[in-house]
């Protein structure tokens, strides 16, 4: 439940700023694609400080190395989320929906998955 909590805020933190993006630049698929990026990147630093500090503060070992970790796992979801965003939109997809159904898809089949039994992995202390 915890860790729901904390990625429905580094989502919100993502999605605000993929909406500020697209406010300000337009939704040209470029630009779709950038934001996505930006906006996983902000998330994912959000989600892993709330994750380290609050979801498995006993797991991760030392801190270079969960963020390493985080940072891997990290790539490929931003690289599943970008991707399927900018498949979603050039098939005149709205930006947002693209958005979201990306979201939904990716945290259920990789985030929680690879953040439980790789990046914050348990029984290694830091």
């Amino acid at each position: 439940m915890l860790f729901a909590l904390t990625s429905f805020v580094a989502t919100a933190t993502d999605g605000a700023v993929f909406a500020l993006i697209i406010a300000a630049l337009g939704n040209a698929p470029p630009l779709v694609t950038l934001a996505a990026l930006i906006g996983a990147i902000c998330g994912g630093v959000m989600h892993f400080s709330l994750c380290r500090r609050y979801v498995f503060p006993d797991g991760g070992g030392p801190v270079a190395l969960a963020i390493g970790r985080y940072a891997a796992t990290s790539g490929i979801t931003g690289g599943l989320h970008t991707l399927a965003v900018t498949l979603l939109a050039a098939l005149s997809v709205a930006p947002g929906v693209a958005w979201f159904a990306s979201k939904a898809l990716v945290y259920v089949a990789w985030s929680y998955p690879a953040a439980r039994y790789f990046v914050f992995a348990p029984g290694e202390k830091s």
